[in-house]
């Protein structure tokens, strides 16, 4: 039966027409850097070169396994069993935790045995519309919570693909706002806490991105839990983002995000809708997420990381196994790791990957 899933998947997202190779960044809006950035080229590779495999996997059969076993147990202990669940969530997130297993031991096994998955790039400037392909319609962007830099390239992508499309209808739906339009803003989390900074940039982002570039901003989340998430830290309220944030809690969410994208793709046939939030929701390596989950439209995602960023996540085990042993691009320098296939981004978790040139700023703008 997992194998008949798996086929079925990768059937599903390898052998669509409109899976073409991605357009690579244009000569004139991605300059290549300089002979000192080259040289930080990944595994010895040259800059926009497809990696070499051999390379790749020398690199990584001494610490797979054991990266392997800590990011399942981090998993298990932040996402899948977090203290203070109520029961009934708990027995659903083990029955999670043991479909995410399985699954990235699977895709773990793919990943090693696939010929050169990623291609890698170094540039100081991207051309976001021509990375998109001009027939995705579901363009989900995925962040690491807390990063003005990452609104900041959020931003830039649709500024940009608005220029290039300019008669098409744009949406955004968003993940931490509400279908009434209630932004969350984590105003009560502490006046310099990274919470409240990182949501205000939020807030003013998606903002910006209505008043100057004319995109319809459409909220995913329920008007009751966003005004929770606003409301002061109560032990009460802790109890309830557990819920939420915890596998279980997610797998909820997902599927209240799919029937609302479902409905708003049938109103809009032709509109092109960016759904942004939090990675996890949006990444093809894991079970349930909303791209494995919806049956309209053509997917595409993009995971955004601050510069330096080799952390293991949840949503992005794979990547991370592959970046560890890639140095970081100079500050200044964006990263674009791009799948090479639909087959490799489903492995991977997504289409392509970009490593903000900064890792933190005061400010998105």
């Amino acid at each position: 039966m997992h194998r008949y899933t798996l086929f079925l998947l990768l059937v599903l997202f390898g052998c669509n027409g409109w899976a073409q190779p991605l357009v690579s960044a244009g000569k004139n809006a991605a300059v290549t850097v300089s002979k000192q950035a080259t040289e930080l080229s990944l595994l010895g590779g040259r800059a926009g070169t497809t990696l070499s495999l051999r390379a790749q996997k020398a690199a990584q059969a001494a610490v797979n396994k054991a990266n392997l076993a800590k990011m399942l147990a981090e998993e298990d202990k932040n996402v899948y069993n977090p203290a203070g669940v109520a029961p009934s969530f708990s027995k659903r997130n083990q029955v999670l935790s043991a479909q995410r297993h399985w699954l990235l031991q699977k895709n773990l096994e793919l990943f090693l045995n696939h010929p050169n998955p990623v291609q890698a790039q170094y540039a100081r400037s991207v051309d976001y519309a021509g990375l998109i392909p001009q027939s995705a319609q579901l363009i989900f962007l995925g962040e690491i919570h807390g990063r003005e830099a990452i609104h900041r390239e959020i931003y830039q992508l649709i500024k940009d693909y608005r220029s290039a499309y300019p008669n098409r209808n744009i949406y955004v739906l968003a993940e931490s706002v509400a279908d009434d339009g209630t932004i969350y803003h984590a105003a009560n989390w502490g006046p310099n806490g990274p919470y409240s900074k990182q949501g205000l940039s939020r807030a003013q982002m998606l903002e910006s991105l209505v008043k100057e570039q004319g995109v319809f901003l459409v909220g995913l989340e329920r008007p009751a839990l966003v005004r929770l998430y606003n409301t002061s830290l109560s032990n009460v309220r802790q109890r309830v983002v557990r819920k939420y944030i915890s596998a279980s809690g997610q797998e909820i969410r997902n599927r209240s995000f799919v029937e609302k994208i479902a409905q708003l793709r049938r109103l809009d046939p032709q509109g092109v809708f960016f759904v942004y939030g939090g990675k996890a929701h949006w990444s093809y390596a894991i079970a349930g997420s909303v791209p494995l989950s919806l049956n309209v439209g053509k997917t595409f995602v993009i995971d955004f990381i601050p510069n330096g960023w080799r952390i293991p996540g949840s949503a992005e085990s794979i990547w991370n196994m592959w970046l560890e042993h890639q140095p970081a691009p100079p500050e200044g320098v964006y990263g674009i790791y791009r799948a090479n296939s639909k087959e490799a981004a489903l492995i991977m978790g997504s289409d392509l990957k970009i490593e903000t040139p900064y890792d933190f700023l005061l400010s998105w703008r």
